[in-house]
């Protein structure tokens, strides 16, 4: 669970999801899942929760979260650790995961 930002000069973001993938200990892909975020729509600067569910197995070791739309996969910054600069013409969504 988390909450995603759309940035304050952000285009309006419609239909995003999160998928989580579970990866093992050695960096096999385990499974994933997709959640739908909490608003339909995301204007500049709107923060929204998130939630994907899975059942973890035990072998799991490390996780990624990635949003998506329609379109295909959206940038993000993950704001856990330190935060990366968006590479020129992107528009990068806000996470923050718990």
């Amino acid at each position: 669970s988390g909450l995603v930002r759309n940035p304050a000069a952000g285009q309006p973001v419609e239909g995003l999801s999160a998928v989580a993938f579970l990866f093992d200990g050695v960096g096999t892909f385990v499974t994933s899942a997709k959640a739908n975020v909490d608003f339909l729509r995301l204007g500049a600067g709107d923060e929204t929760p998130f939630v994907v569910s899975i059942d973890a197995p035990a072998t799991v070791a490390r996780y990624r979260v990635s949003f998506r739309t329609d379109d295909g996969v959206v940038p993000h910054i993950d704001r856990r650790g330190e935060s990366p600069a968006p590479a020129a013409g992107e528009q990068p969504i806000n996470v923050s995961a718990r």
